[in-house]
């Protein structure tokens, strides 16, 4: 009896055969609630998108610096052009494919955002007055944010 009783008492850990099983139930449930818990894939929200309006914004901004305001309405196209050596590009969010011709949001409020216009055939919406310039979808779109 005391033989039991000490080796009962001696054991303090889990077995490896313990642990594995452990980390494999911890995968399963991680294997089948993560798809539910993580946000649906979004073609905006990636890599290509988000780096396609850094490099517009940045050349939007290079031609501030130099000329002291923003690429005026209607011109946008042939700026872009000329600092990047090519044609102003569609985007490469999978709805807008094709779309490179440019909404222009004429509010000369500079406090405010380009306001889209998804309605139309524009790849692009952009606000002369501060230079943004977002992907012309819906505002309820993530992209609408970026």
């Amino acid at each position: 009896m005391r033989t039991l009783d000490r080796l009962a008492t001696a054991r303090r850990g889990f077995t490896l055969a313990e642990m594995t099983v452990i980390a494999l139930l911890i995968g399963v449930v991680v294997t089948l609630a993560a798809p539910r818990l993580l946000p649906d894939g979004d073609p905006v929200n990636d890599v290509p998108s988000r780096r396609q309006l850094a490099i517009l914004r940045n050349a939007i901004e290079m031609y501030r610096a130099h000329a002291g305001f923003y690429p005026p309405a209607n011109k946008l196209p042939e700026v872009m052009e000329t600092l990047l050596h090519e044609p102003l590009a569609p985007p490469v969010y999978a709805p807008l494919n094709g779309r490179s011709t440019v909404y222009y949001d004429l509010d000369h409020n500079v406090a405010k955002e380009v306001v889209t216009q998804p309605n139309a055939e524009a790849g692009w919406a952009y606000k002369p007055a501060n230079g943004t310039i977002k992907f012309n979808v819906s505002p309820r779109d993530v992209s609408a944010n970026w």
